[in-house]
């Protein structure tokens, strides 16, 4: 365990800057000490996630786990099934309400299938089932590709995805492709992701390249083909062949290696665009989920260099309306103070563009960092913010932190009735996620002015 002296005085105070006076009740010269607190430290005293401590006990299934992620995304491919292995809890918590008491195979209306796992699974072994559940799948749903998803329990008990898959190989039509989601070796949901993306490699091979054509990597949205940056693309002459993993066939990414590049929108894609590269030669830029206007803009500039194409004359107008909607939410935002959970641009890209609106960015709570917030924590820190940084936590337990720093606003999942409760306006952050570029700092903007408006100070 973290001791705190020095980073938050002495043990039983802790020195903040607080809000205006009797926010949420809380008196400005102190506040009270939260068990939650341990967990945090300053934003200048860490640089990597590892700086944070770990909260002790574990959330089962948690924040941790990647299967979620996995169960969300693999289903996004259209003309596949995912088949997710494991307990019945696990199953439940992925999506499978009405199927978490079956036996055996079950089909829901998302493409997802559940194999669940009876106790004696775990000691015997489920080897046998799965090859039924595949030989199964197959037979009934034939899909173009079926994604094989483990949990904790079955890589505990031994289960050997990948010599099953290949076992299975030539009985089945589908292309199998194997994901381990172990969450009992992962601290992030986006290693389910990440996964997931990964395997899509097994669906390619090599093909003639295309030039002035690219993939888009990262975009979850179902309008992914119709945000700002593939439109800029396709206006400025460049053929955007997929946008992975949404609105993407089976089909559409067996093409995918004939791109000239592959341009990076989240980091949870870069596991696949370094395969491609690996084994097809496809090189990859990474602009990432910029919400701040002038990241926005280095992003395109950044393409405009790969590409040897003018992107920026061709968002002018989206950009002048980021700059309007941003101006209208200041009035809003000037002098709130924010909590951050996950929110699109990352943690601290989040932070700094909230702190950009005249927000007081007072916690930050991350999973992970990726380069873009290690960007950002130098442009915080330099304007003056210094907020308290911890991992990912559920928002009951961090109640009492929210009360006591006087938060208002709340970007990120979360419980709204908690929320609501303390009186703390909440964002968010799947619609500015539907988007990318000034798009989404539009979006994001005028959801911060909305949430802030009419609330008293």
């Amino acid at each position: 365990m973290h001791d705190r002296t020095g980073e938050f005085g002495r043990a039983g105070s802790w020195p903040v800057q607080a809000g205006p006076k009797g926010a949420h009740g809380v008196p400005e010269e102190a506040v009270p000490e939260a068990d939650v607190l341990r967990y945090f430290r300053r934003l200048r005293a860490i640089e990597t996630i590892e700086d944070l401590p770990v909260p002790e006990g574990a959330e089962s299934p948690g924040a941790h786990c990647g299967l979620f992620e996995a169960a969300l995304t693999a289903p996004l491919i259209r003309g596949s099934r995912t088949l997710l292995i494991g307990p019945a809890a696990c199953l439940h918590h992925a999506g499978s309400l009405h199927q978490s008491g079956s036996r055996g195979l079950a089909a829901a209306p998302s493409g997802l299938l559940f194999l669940c796992m009876e106790p004696d699974d775990a000691v015997f072994g489920i080897d046998s089932k799965i090859v039924e559940a595949v030989l199964e799948a197959d037979r009934r749903f034939q899909p173009d590709a079926l994604f094989l998803v483990s949990t904790c329990v079955p890589e505990m008990a031994g289960t050997d995805l990948d010599a099953l898959a290949a076992e299975l190989a030539p009985r089945v039509r589908a292309r199998l492709l194997v994901v381990r989601t172990d969450g009992f070796s992962a601290r992030h949901q986006q290693q389910g992701l990440r996964r997931v993306l990964a395997s899509l490699v097994g669906l390619m091979g090599p093909v003639p390249p295309e030039p002035r054509s690219v993939n888009v990597l990262g975009l979850r949205a179902e309008g992914a083909r119709h945000t700002e940056l593939v439109r800029a693309l396709e206006d400025a002459g460049v053929r955007v062949l997929s946008t992975v993993p949404a609105a993407t066939t089976v089909e559409a990414l067996a093409r995918c290696p004939s791109a000239a590049l592959n341009v990076v929108v989240e980091d949870y894609a870069l596991d696949l665009a370094r395969e491609m590269e690996a084994r097809f030669g496809v090189p990859y830029v990474e602009v990432g989920f910029p919400l701040a206007p002038d990241r926005v803009d280095e992003a395109y500039a950044q393409l405009e260099d790969a590409l040897g194409v003018a992107l920026r004359p061709l968002v002018a107008v989206a950009r002048e309306a980021a700059g309007q909607a941003m101006a209208r939410s200041r009035a809003a935002a000037q002098g709130r103070r924010a909590a951050v959970a996950a929110f699109a641009g990352g943690p601290l890209g989040a932070a700094r563009f909230l702190a950009e609106l005249g927000a007081e960015p007072a916690v930050v709570l991350a999973s992970r960092f990726s380069r873009q917030d290690a960007r950002e924590r130098v442009v915080l820190l330099a304007s003056g913010h210094d907020p308290l940084v911890g991992r990912t936590q559920g928002t009951g337990q961090m109640v009492p932190l929210l009360r006591s720093l006087g938060v208002d606003l709340y970007a990120g999942h979360g419980d709204r009735y908690a929320l609501a409760r303390l009186g703390i306006g909440q964002v968010h952050p799947d619609p500015p996620r539907a988007r990318w570029g000034y798009e989404a700092t539009r979006w994001a903007a005028e959801m911060v002015g909305a949430a802030m408006g009419g609330k008293p100070r």
